[in-house]
């Protein structure tokens, strides 16, 4: 295989908390069921906020990374906000984890750009969709199920294989496929073919690369790298790259919003970079406007 093909998501094992596996999943998902949403999110951004404040080194890190986005966005408030955000995400999650799709989707108060999941589906080709570690992405996925088309998430392993099928149970219970990408399958770019080849929409994560590795973008304070080999795809396949986003609002909800797809054109030795750069700036008005969601808790690359 291609060199170019190697690193289609994050392979990179990452370094998880104790608690994250299956079991501490399981029993989110178990409070979830018999507790209300508010009582989920309102628990789990308590947590959150003690997390932050006896945390101090982590917050200090979440800072460096808000700095890329815009200076005032490396405030202390707004780095302790992150975890609060992330831990009231979860708590979403925990809470949407054993119900049915219309559940994710009743969440999602607010759509924009959802003509562009029509354009990929009168293209008939699949396409990708693209989304950043901001909020509650998997309802991006949810949103494309909801029209009616079909959608194959992207994902590395987890901590442990009873937590990866935990989540591609959850995945499949809003009508989603999932394909784990192992970190030496060489050939798991023809598996992404096939979906695409089948008319389905691909989607991953792009904003964390391996360390390293990846092609670099600029954001309004420094640069960073993007996971832009899954692009190569999209040139081979002439299918077109759907960027999402999805915020949590002050009222509750979701916005979710689909930007403007667009293809993969080779028009020089450094296209891949410019392609990301497309991915970059269709993403970085949402990024600065709620930097307080952008879930980066290990460095990012070096601005």
């Amino acid at each position: 295989m291609p060199a170019a093909h190697a690193g289609l998501i994050d392979p990179a094992p990452p370094r998880y908390p104790r608690f994250h596996g299956a079991a501490a999943y399981a029993l989110g998902a178990a409070l979830g069921r018999v507790f209300p949403r508010a009582f989920c999110r309102g628990l789990a951004e308590l947590l959150g906020t003690v997390y932050a404040a006896t945390h101090p080194a982590r917050v200090a890190l979440v800072r460096e990374n808000l700095r890329l986005l815009r200076p005032d966005a490396a405030d202390p408030a707004t780095a302790r906000r992150v975890f609060r955000e992330f831990a009231g995400t979860l708590g979403d999650y925990f809470h949407l984890a054993r119900r049915p799709a219309a559940t994710a989707t009743a969440l999602i108060t607010e759509r924009a750009g959802f003509e562009h999941f029509e354009t990929i589906r009168r293209h008939g080709r699949g396409g990708l969709l693209l989304t950043a570690h901001l909020s509650l992405f998997e309802l991006g996925g949810a949103a494309a199920r909801e029209l009616g088309l079909e959608l194959v998430a992207l994902t590395r392993p987890e901590s442990s294989p009873a937590l990866t099928a935990w989540r591609a149970a959850t995945r499949a219970r809003w009508g989603m496929e999932t394909l784990e990408i192992a970190t030496d399958d060489q050939f798991a770019f023809l598996q992404v073919v096939r979906h695409l080849d089948a008319g389905k929409l691909v989607a991953a994560l792009i904003d964390r690369p391996p360390a390293g590795r990846g092609q670099p973008v600029r954001l309004p304070g420094g640069s960073v790298h993007f996971a832009g080999a899954i692009l190569l795809l999209a040139l081979a396949q002439r299918c077109p790259v759907l960027p999402v986003t999805t915020v949590h609002l002050p009222t509750g909800g979701y916005r979710v919003e689909a930007h403007e797809p667009f293809f993969v054109e080779r028009t020089g030795p450094d296209f891949l970079d410019h392609a990301c750069q497309r991915l970059a700036d269709a993403f970085t008005p949402t990024l600065t406007a709620h930097a307080g969601q952008w879930f980066h808790f290990v460095p990012l690359s070096p601005r």
